[in-house]
């Protein structure tokens, strides 16, 4: 069967981008070879935008090809494009439409650190290469920082001083294990760092022009081994953690102290809107977590045994708090904290996000699997193909889970490249390959009901047993599910099966999609390798419990809980997708 292709792919690589335009009037940085190229037009801002609880079109794909190490890299969206940060530079897309916009590269460096603000990125090169046998600083003397404006590529400064967002000048190559926080600018204010080794300190320039605005050093940094680590921002605040001195609360727009804590060997500071979640975990479970206004009052706090607050984000007056609970069915809970008064006005069970993004007075959060609010127990986990989204109204304290269009593969929602971006009404999906990565650019859809199930009535599932009844050598069959799987409002019954004959066999049905394409593309989501012969297509991929086959006939996709796909297994898979032809 012919699959429908989507409207639009483009490519991007060495080929395409050099159709760009080139500017002979960008300053020329003393022995900095640059391949670079600049777009014309303006910014085209997100605006405050966000998702309904619905469907999801695809708008676009891309793929950005010959990457040094696509594992490597970081994507995110700034002022309409899609900017792709990697060792060898930024590769820009527009956001609406996929087809690339310009691209930067500084030849023999590597990409070390960047920030964003509403409309500039500012990135940190430093000499490419080991830093072994230099003497100590030799890297960071080496280092440029250069700020470029995110429409066009053009070069609004530079300076020799590194941005202030981590504490090494690895390169993105390097970084692969790590999921760094790079921190935004929201107010428009770069923070570089001093490069007086003696008297450490901060300096916050203007983003487009690189002015200074403010320098900023606690007291007793002077002349002392001080260090300052930069934590989880979106830029609405810069907090330090000095290791000398304390956990300082800067304003971004003129580097005055908001708040100081003591440091107390915190291990988790998320900055979101203002509001600061600061956690820390205690010996045998003994966590504290407190959530502390722009001005440092505790508005909120946590010391609840195993329990710690892990990510907030702020929607006008409410901030969700998405706090781990491992003792749990659901290892997270979200309590909705009104900042005004301080007080918790609800609480909806969940599943751990690959953090939480603001859009439209609405927060987001993404999760690997559809159907895990209920707490199984030892019953028979769904384990639903399509990834999660959770749209999340914290005024009403409401929680409503769509699917994804796409499936999450078996790879952690920790892993780098962040494998989903959310920005305004805009899903992006990042998948790398050997070589590079692959873009998909989603958008709202038409409404379609229930939208717990992507449109697809509850009726339109099959009962998971009967799918077997011409199954030759299955001698009893047995309902797995106990109860009907529970989507917002809506019941399925009968979705597990586990039939015995010369062998025993549990499959489920793992999702029904509307349309052929769509079931296909879960399929392809899913990762994996390909299985001949068994349904329209299958493939064989490591699930949560060990290797399992997904097959797909035609708008139905069901998972069988063995790798084993010869004998009985075979015939009952077989079987299955007969029924479902």
């Amino acid at each position: 069967m012919r699959l429908r292709r989507p409207a639009v792919i483009v490519s991007v690589g060495m080929a395409v981008l050099a159709a760009g335009c080139t500017d002979s009037e960008e300053p020329k940085r003393p022995g900095i070879e640059l391949d670079r190229t600049t777009a014309s037009g303006g910014a085209a801002p997100e605006g405050d935008r966000g998702l309904p609880a619905g469907p999801l079109r695809e708008q676009w794909r891309a793929d950005v090809a010959d990457l040094p190490n696509p594992a490597g890299t970081r994507v995110e969206i700034v002022a309409g494009q899609v900017v792709v940060f990697s060792d060898r530079g930024l590769d820009v897309l527009d956001a609406g439409t996929g087809r690339p916009r310009w691209h930067y590269r500084e030849q023999s460096r590597s990409l070390t650190d960047y920030t964003v603000t509403r409309d500039t990125i500012v990135v940190t090169t430093a000499a490419s290469g080991t830093v072994a046998g230099l003497e100590p600083g030799t890297e960071r003397r080496r280092a440029r920082s250069t700020a470029l404006d995110a429409a066009t590529g053009r070069t609004l400064w530079t300076d020799d001083r590194t941005l202030w967002v981590s504490d090494d000048t690895m390169s993105l190559e390097q970084q692969v294990a790590l999921r760094r926080v790079f921190p935004s600018a929201k107010t428009g204010t770069v923070v570089l760092t001093s490069t007086d080794e003696k008297n450490p300190g901060l300096i916050g320039v203007n983003a487009r022009n690189g002015e200074r605005r403010w320098t900023w050093a606690p007291s007793d940094a002077a002349g002392a081994a001080c260090e300052f680590k930069p934590q989880d921002t979106d830029g609405s605040l810069l907090v330090v953690e000095a290791d000398c001195s304390g956990m300082y609360a800067l304003d971004p727009a003129s580097g005055a102290v908001r708040w100081k804590r003591a440091t107390g060997g915190a291990d988790k500071v998320v900055t979101r809107d203002g509001a600061t979640i600061v956690t820390t975990y205690g010996a045998g479970g003994g966590n504290l977590s407190v959530l502390v206004g722009a001005d440092g009052r505790e508005l909120w706090k946590l010391s609840a045994g195993p329990l710690a607050a892990e990510e907030i984000a702020v929607a006008g007056d409410r901030a969700v708090v998405g706090v781990a609970d491992h003792d749990s069915g659901h290892g997270l809970r979200m309590e909705f904290v009104n900042l005004r008064t301080g007080k918790a006005e609800g609480r909806a069970d969940a599943r751990t996000h690959d953090g939480l993004a603001t859009g439209g007075g609405r927060v987001y959060g993404v999760r690997q699997w559809l159907g895990e609010y209920e707490t199984w127990g030892a019953a028979y986990d769904p384990r639903l193909v399509p990834g999660a989204l959770d749209v999340i109204d914290p005024v009403r304290g409401a929680v409503t889970t769509v699917p994804l269009p796409f499936a999450l593969d078996s790879r952690a929602l920790e892993a780098l490249p962040r494998p989903v971006v959310i920005e305004g009404d805009r899903v992006l999906r990042v998948r790398p390959s050997d070589t590079g990565l692959r873009l998909t650019a989603y958008g709202p859809g038409e409404a379609a009901a229930p939208v717990e199930t992507g449109g697809v009535p509850a009726r339109d599932w099959p009962d998971a047993c009967s799918l077997t009844a011409k199954a030759p050598g299955v001698r009893s069959r047995e309902d797995l599910a106990g109860r009907p799987l529970r989507l917002g409002r809506t019941s399925i019954p009968h979705w597990g099966c586990r039939v015995e004959g010369p062998d025993a066999l549990k499959f489920r049905i793992g999702w029904v999609a509307r349309t052929t394409e769509d079931a296909h593309t879960l399929l392809d989501g899913v990762g994996g390798s390909e299985v001949r012969g068994i349904g329209d297509e299958a493939r064989l991929v490591k699930g949560e419990l060990g290797y399992e086959l997904v097959m797909r006939a035609g708008r139905f996709l069901v998972a069988f809980e063995s790798a084993d796909t010869s004998g009985f297994n075979r015939s009952v898979e077989n079987a299955v997708a007969k029924a479902l032809a």
